[in-house]
C-alpha cells in the first residue's frame, strides 16, 4: 500500500439506523497513479523552490530605525510623514512595520541598506478595511510604502511621532515588537494564483486528465501548504482572500507579508487570523521605487 492509501486508509461510517457502525472501503489509489503523481509533485517542489527572508518577532529594546512591527515609526526631522488620500484625506497613517535592510540577512533582489516602511489607515469601519481597497488594491489612499535610502541613527535629528493608542482597535497591530530575519526556502504555496494552473498541468501529464481528483488535491495541499509566517520574498499565504495578482500581473514579487501572531509586546490580528501582503513589480523593486505597490489581506 502506497503513502496515499496509507494516508486515507479506510473510513468508518456513522450508523444511520441505530445499528452497528459499518467499515466501508476507503479511498484506494491505483499504485501506478500514485507513483506518477508523487514523482510529479516532487518535480514541482524542485521547480518552484525559492529563497526568501523569514522574519521572526523579537521582543526587546527598539530604536526608531529598528526592524519592527508597530511602535514608534522612523521619521526624519522635518521630513515626510504619510497621510491618507480619498476617503482618508488628511488623516495620518499608522506604522504597520518597517525593515532596516542593514540589520537583516542579504537576499538577492532586495536593497542591502535603507529602511522600508509600511503604513496603513486605522479606521476599520470604512469600505477600505485596514486601508486596503478590494476594488483596486494598488490604490494608495489608505496605505503607503516609504523607503529611506539613508538611515539617520541619531534620535536628536528625528521627529518624535508617538503611536496613537486610540487607533489600535482599528489596526491589525497593537503594541510593538522587533523583527529578526534568516534566509530560508519554500516551494510555491497553494494560495499562489499560479498554483491551480500548475497542478492541472501536473495531473494532465501524470494521469492524462484535466480533472484534478480529490486525492491529488489533498496530497498537493500537504506538500505545498499555505505559509502563514512573516516574510519578504517567496510565496504568499493568503488564507481567506484570493491572490489578486491574476488581475495585476506586473506585481509579481512578494515584498512583505505580515501574519497574525503575538508576542509579549505585540498582538497582530488580520480579520479571521489571516495575513497582510504587499506585492511589487520586479523592475520597481530593482529601482527602489515603491510608489506602485499592491496591498491586500485575508
Amino acid at each position: 500500500m502506497g503513502w496515499l492509501n496509507g494516508l486515507f486508509g479506510t473510513r468508518t461510517a456513522a450508523p444511520t439506523d441505530g445499528g452497528e457502525v459499518d467499515d466501508l472501503p476507503g479511498l484506494l489509489v491505483d499504485p501506478a497513479d500514485e507513483t506518477a503523481v508523487t514523482a510529479a509533485l516532487d518535480a514541482l517542489v524542485d521547480e518552484t523552490m525559492t529563497d526568501y527572508l523569514r522574519l521572526t518577532l523579537a521582543p526587546g529594546e527598539l530604536r526608531p530605525w529598528s526592524s519592527k512591527v508597530g511602535g514608534r515609526p522612523y521619521v526624519q526631522g522635518g521630513g515626510y510623514y504619510p497621510r491618507g488620500k480619498g476617503a482618508f484625506a488628511g488623516e495620518p497613517l499608522h506604522l504597520l512595520a518597517q525593515l532596516n535592510f542593514a540589520e537583516l540577512p542579504a537576499l538577492p533582489g532586495l536593497p542591502r541598506t535603507g529602511l522600508l516602511q509600511f503604513f496603513v489607515a486605522a479606521d476599520e469601519r470604512r469600505r477600505h478595511v485596514y486601508g486596503a481597497d478590494p476594488a483596486d488594491p494598488t490604490a494608495p489612499d489608505g496605505f503607503r510604502v516609504v523607503y529611506h535610502p539613508r538611515v539617520i541613527e541619531d534620535e536628536s535629528l528625528l521627529a518624535r511621532v508617538v503611536p496613537d493608542p486610540q487607533a489600535e482597535p482599528f489596526l491589525p497591530v497593537a503594541g510593538g515588537c522587533g523583527l529578526t530575519g534568516q534566509i530560508a526556502s519554500q516551494p510555491m504555496s497553494s494560495s499562489d494564483h499560479r498554483f491551480e494552473e500548475r497542478l492541472t498541468a501536473l495531473v494532465r501529464t501524470a494521469l492524462g486528465t484535466d480533472e484534478v481528483p480529490d486525492w491529488v488535491r489533498s496530497a498537493a495541499a500537504q506538500r505545498f501548504g499555505n505559509p502563514s509566517g512573516h516574510q519578504v520574498g517567496g510565496y504568499p499565504g493568503l488564507s481567506s482572500a484570493p491572490d489578486p495578482r491574476h488581475q495585476f500581473p506586473r506585481h509579481t514579487t512578494l515584498l512583505f507579508q505580515l501574519a497574525s501572531d503575538s508576542a509579549a509586546d505585540v498582538e497582530i490580528v488580520w480579520g479571521d487570523l489571516g495575513v497582510g501582503a504587499f506585492f511589487v513589480a520586479p523592475d520597481r523593486l530593482a529601482a527602489c521605487d515603491f510608489s506602485d505597490v499592491l496591498y491586500t489581506w485575508g
